[in-house]
Parts: structure tokens; C-alpha cells; sequence
């Protein structure tokens, strides 16, 4: 079954916290959850239904990302078998259902999107609380050159990279059932963008999203909405990390 934060028997956060003393990382909790962060910049934190996220530090070469992936999550691995734990890479959670993932991360921000996705179906409680990704961020010379390039590339990517067919114990007959369960999250949020200005298609993007963050009975509205009601750098900041599309 998958792991509780904490508790008897195997947990998610003595792992978190053995890991970082064998290796003298420091951990810390945030608005958004705990954070385990290494002294060059790493960290390991955890999505709302306890899914596990190493961010490296930047790297300038694709060997020495390798590299770095490779040591860490080797003795990860390591670290967390020998507390009874098994990890699994995949893009959606293979053997359990959503009635065994539980909102293990039970902020005000996961609590305001769990509500809001369920308004619209189940496929937001199985995106927050069952699926994990492979997220690359690249620097580019040309930003709307990169643009333009990923956003062609990314249903090749999302092919090229599936691995979840199974999902709560049943082939669901998708090679990325991951990809598919983000198509029925939000639309308003999620997908592919038009072509166009990155700069503007992206703003015209954000604008239009539902603010789910903001107070519930203004929560429905679009952001431009709440941006003519008063709202300002902060709200739109954080109304930001709200917006999932595929590049």
C-alpha cells in the first residue's frame, strides 16, 4: 500500500529525514510541504499524495545531469529499501485505485485544488495524488525558437516517454494513462497552446484561468477577473504555479 508521512511501520518523511543525515542534508517544511534541500542546491520534496521529487542542482551538460541522477537516486533507492520501502518510476501509480491515496499533504493550497477539481471530475484527484513526470528545464538563446520547438515535440516526448499502461491493477489500454488522466483535469489549465507570441499566448493563457487560489466565492472567476477586483504581484505569482500545460 502506499506509505503514510508518518506512523508505525515503514513512513515517507524518517525516510526524508535518514536520507539527509547520511548525507547532511538539511530538512525544512514550507507552505507547500517538506523540503529536504542539499548544501549545492538539490532538493527532494513531495507532491500532495506523497509522490517523492528530486530537483538537481543546474548542470551544463547532459552527462553530468546523468550523473548526478544516477548517485542520487541510486542511494535513495538504497536508503529506502532498507526502511521497507519500494519506489517505483512511473507515470501513474500501477497496482492502487484513488480511495488508497489519500490528500497526504493537507495544506490550504492542495486543500482550495482538491475541491476545485472535483467539481469538474475525478482525474484532478488522481493527477494530485497518483502521478509523478520527468520535468527537464533547458536555457535557451532563442526563447521563442525553444518555444516553438517543444511545443511540436511534446506529444513525440510524452509518446517516446510512457510508461504508465497499467493503472489500479488493470491495463487501461493507454501507453500513458498518466497523459490521458491530465487531459480531463482542467482545461482551462492544462494541454497544448496556440501558436503565437510566447509572451502573449502564455499571459492570455494565465489570464483566462480560473484563480483557484483566491478567496472561494470569487474562486471560479478567471484571473483577469480578479486582477480588475484589485488583485496584484503576489496573488498572480501564485496563481502561476496553478497552470500545467504541456510546455
Amino acid at each position: 500500500r502506499p506509505p503514510p508521512l508518518e506512523g508505525e511501520g515503514p513512513a515517507i518523511l524518517p525516510l526524508l529525514r535518514s536520507f539527509g543525515r547520511e548525507r547532511g542534508w538539511t530538512l525544512t517544511s514550507e507552505p507547500k510541504g517538506p523540503r529536504l534541500r542539499s548544501p549545492q542546491g538539490a532538493s527532494i520534496t513531495l507532491e500532495p499524495g506523497g509522490q517523492i521529487e528530486y530537483a538537481t542542482r543546474p548542470h551544463e551538460s547532459t552527462r553530468a545531469l546523468h550523473d548526478d541522477l544516477v548517485a542520487i537516486l541510486g542511494a535513495f533507492h538504497e536508503r529506502a529499501a532498507d526502511q521497507g520501502l519500494a519506489l517505483i518510476a512511473a507515470g501513474i501509480d500501477p497496482d492502487h485505485g484513488i480511495d488508497a491515496a489519500p490528500l497526504l499533504l493537507d495544506t490550504s493550497r492542495y486543500r482550495q485544488m482538491d475541491a476545485y477539481f472535483a467539481a469538474i471530475g475525478d482525474a484532478g484527484a488522481r493527477m494530485m495524488r497518483q502521478t509523478a513526470a520527468l520535468q527537464i528545464n533547458i536555457d535557451a538563446d532563442d526563447p521563442a525558437d525553444a518555444w516553438a520547438t517543444l511545443n511540436a515535440a511534446a506529444p513525440v516526448l510524452v509518446a517516446a516517454f510512457a510508461n504508465s499502461a497499467r493503472y489500479a491493477g488493470r491495463d487501461t489500454g493507454y501507453a500513458s494513462y498518466r497523459a490521458e488522466t491530465w487531459r480531463h483535469v482542467d482545461d482551462a489549465r492544462t494541454g497544448m497552446l496556440p501558436e503565437g507570441d510566447p509572451a502573449e499566448v502564455y499571459a492570455a493563457f494565465a489570464l483566462r484561468a480560473p484563480a483557484i487560489l483566491l478567496p472561494r466565492t470569487l474562486r471560479a472567476l478567471p484571473f483577469v477577473e480578479h486582477r480588475r477586483l484589485g488583485a496584484r504581484a503576489p496573488e498572480w505569482r501564485e496563481h502561476l504555479t496553478t497552470l500545467f500545460p504541456e510546455v
